[in-house]
């Protein structure tokens, strides 16, 4: 079955390693908000598969969105796709954003997933980040969803900052343990171009871990977890049995989905499709009722290296008679 993503582009503040679209001013969220539920109509028959399997929320920070915004939007997906109990709806949210009404509110509009952006338990490391929330949020946030009806949970950390050790990291792996998330997404800090750490970096400001100790920070994650019941499915993710991201997985098994908001892409067929990068001009492009999409083509050569690209990322591999 088919899944839809869609990208809310704003942030409260940006963090120094990000390079993903996103504003920090507010100023005219709801308008976006109505672009995108406009889109979805226009675009709402160019998956052939009407059943859903999944929903995601991702950005940006899409728990900066009210409820009513979320209504509207999920509303309008209820108009045109079939979403059913089966649905997985994940919405990504930061520590700062999780309160008890929150998560009600998220719970009534049939939200059955979240995404926590933790990244690390140590102040220093969130400081360093430029990341909006401190460790004692994290832990309020993160004992909030365990008694809330949202049960199926991934918890976001980072390997690889900047000055970091093996011990601190040991750290963050045994303090998010605690919490029995039933997944945790562990990525390796990149320094990707045009960000604050990538201006630092060649200004020669900070020097990133060696390469070795890297290697031991994700060797160390594979082992702990392993040994707390996770399974290492996939290169940054873990899972406890069945609880594996079916949005994600979807992705790494090239399944078509529709990509919804400023600079989100879509993949259908032998097409990949891109949105514009650009707040403003997305919603006067919607407010106009047109649409525009960059556009591949992919060839057999393009196939290929997906499927050995997107099929190595996985526990599963790829299959030599594909």
């Amino acid at each position: 079955m088919s899944g839809i993503y869609i990208h809310i582009p704003y942030c409260r503040q940006a963090c120094h390693y990000c390079n993903f679209h996103f504003s920090t001013s507010l100023r005219n969220k709801s308008e976006l908000v109505y672009a995108i539920v406009k889109e979805i109509k226009i675009r709402k028959d160019e998956l052939e598969e009407q059943t859903l399997s999944s929903i995601y929320l991702g950005g940006g920070t899409p728990s900066l969105l009210e409820a009513d915004e979320l209504k509207s939007i999920f509303q309008e997906l209820s108009n045109h796709f079939r979403v059913t109990s089966e649905t997985e709806i994940t919405l990504e949210a930061n520590p700062e954003d999780i309160t008890h009404d929150a998560l009600q509110a998220w719970s009534d509009i049939r939200i059955n997933r979240l995404s926590i952006g933790i990244q690390s338990f140590l102040d220093k490391d969130l400081k360093f980040m430029n990341r909006a929330h401190d460790a004692s949020q994290s832990h309020k946030a993160l004992d909030l969803i365990c008694s809330s009806q949202i049960k199926n949970v991934t918890g976001d950390l980072m390997f690889g900052l900047i000055d970091s050790t093996l011990e601190e990291w040991e750290y963050n792996l045994k303090t998010i343990s605690d919490y029995n998330l039933s997944h945790l997404s562990v990525y390796n800090l990149t320094v990707e171009e045009q960000t604050v750490f990538a201006n630092w970096k060649a200004k020669l400001k900070i020097t990133e871990p060696s390469t070795e100790l890297q290697f031991q920070q994700f060797k160390l994650a594979h082992d702990f977890l392993k040994s707390e019941g996770y399974e290492h499915y996939e290169i940054s993710n873990y899972c406890k049995s069945g609880s594996q991201a079916i949005h994600n997985t979807n992705y790494w098994d090239r399944i078509p989905y529709l990509g919804i908001g400023p600079s989100a892409h879509s993949y259908m067929d032998k097409t990949r499709k891109w949105n514009i990068a650009n707040n403003a001009a997305y919603v006067k492009m919607l407010d106009n009722n047109e649409y525009t999409t960059s556009t591949e083509e992919l060839d057999l050569y393009d196939h290929y290296n997906e499927l050995i690209m997107l099929g190595l990322r996985t526990k599963k591999g790829v299959r030599l008679n594909d």
